[in-house]
């Protein structure tokens, strides 16, 4: 009985072993595939920025002092980020997300820096394409890397579990 206790007791401690070594092995191991993920959100943002901005798209804006309808260039827009901006968010069934949103922007024909309306149907599908590019070029190199990373931490996973049988 008491060899059978023994027994036990040693099975008992690989097994806490085994779990302890799994447990701080997927703990360092996922760290390279959260920064993985990070250099992807990174890089994906800076190409479809990119792309935007050496694109010759042009945004149609309403200025609200004079009315008048301009036009203004989207890599102008990439170019200065910190352009104030604010938008009317609606959340009901119907119509849900943003109505209306407005840059403060020098209007061409009254020369007041005001808030102008963005043309929101023209932009959005401006948007959609260059997020969808920089998508199409980014996503297969994070792909890759995510499955390397995750073969890796599996087959680490599968030779501690071998060891322990």
């Amino acid at each position: 009985m008491e060899q059978y206790l023994a027994e036990q007791a040693e099975r008992t401690a690989r097994l806490a072993l085994r779990n302890d070594i799994l447990f701080w092995g997927t703990l360092i191991g996922m760290t390279p595939l959260l920064l993985w993920i990070i250099r992807f959100a990174v890089r994906f943002i800076k190409s479809a920025r990119q792309q935007a901005a050496e694109s010759g798209d042009f945004l149609s804006f309403t200025c609200l002092s004079c009315g008048k309808e301009f036009s203004v260039p989207l890599g102008y827009l990439v170019k200065h980020p910190f352009i104030p901006q604010k938008s009317v968010t609606v959340n009901t069934p119907l119509a849900g997300g943003v109505v209306r949103l407005s840059r403060r922007l020098r209007c061409p024909v009254c020369e007041k820096k005001t808030w102008c309306w963005q043309d929101l149907a023209e932009s959005y599908p401006i948007a959609v394409s260059h997020t969808m590019e920089a998508l199409k070029k980014e996503l297969p190199g994070f792909l890759l890397g995510v499955a390397a990373l995750l073969l890796a931490n599996g087959l680490f996973q599968g030779v501690v579990r071998l060891i322990f049988r």
